[in-house]
């Protein structure tokens, strides 16, 4: 998984997280006119077609849907009157990831981008590549970009695990050429383990 990550974050950085749409977001309705309004998310402006009637000022928790006609369809999961407060959401992203070359059965992992604050450190930008197993319970990758290599942390949810996975942090040192440092390996908190429950799919069986 390591070896791979190198290419997966290149792949991330070229991309401009500010302005993908991605399953759910929050919006913002700036007019509306029956079923169909006009939104704003991440500053950008958007038409969409609805399942229900909505009013400008709202903000609306939607799963995007498929386009038709040149509208995009959209589902409510939730909405806030004008005014109410609330509405953030951390953007993540699904990815089917091959370990090698050659390898049948794919990771699924959920890459959420971090947002700035304290903890960032040296960094540019920070991920999250969170993976769940059947041996080895959840797995979090925390990437780092920095001026060199990057950086990176193994987050895990015993100290069995963490043991088990111990040898990685000498094949990832700062001397491997993968592109990736591993820092450490260390079990997860509470607050960690909590943010973590019930995201993504248990799809791994590697040991």
């Amino acid at each position: 998984m390591l070896n791979g990550i190198g290419s997966l974050v290149a792949l991330l950085r070229s991309t401009d997280s500010g302005k993908v749409l991605t399953p759910r977001f929050w919006a913002l309705v700036l007019e509306a006119e029956g079923d169909n309004a006009l939104l704003e998310t991440k500053g950008e402006q958007v038409r969409v077609k609805l399942e229900t009637p909505v009013q400008a000022g709202e903000k609306l928790l939607l799963a995007r849907g498929n386009v038709t006609g040149g509208r995009l369809q959209c589902r409510i999961l939730q909405r806030l009157a004008p005014g109410e407060q609330g509405g953030q959401l951390t953007d993540t992203v699904s990815v089917l990831f091959y370990p090698e070359q050659n390898e049948q059965f794919p990771y699924l992992l959920t890459v959420e981008e971090e947002q700035k604050g304290e903890n960032f450190s040296h960094n540019r930008r920070k991920w999250r590549f969170v993976l769940h197993t059947e041996n080895l319970g959840t797995v979090i990758l925390v990437v780092g970009e920095t001026e060199g290599p990057l950086s990176a942390q193994l987050l895990v949810e015993s100290d069995a695990t963490a043991a088990r996975l111990g040898r990685l942090t000498q094949l990832f040192g700062s001397d491997n050429t993968s592109g990736v440092v591993l820092h450490g390996i260390r079990v997860m908190n509470s607050s960690e383990r909590k943010r973590t429950l019930g995201t993504g799919v248990s799809l791994d069986q590697h040991g």
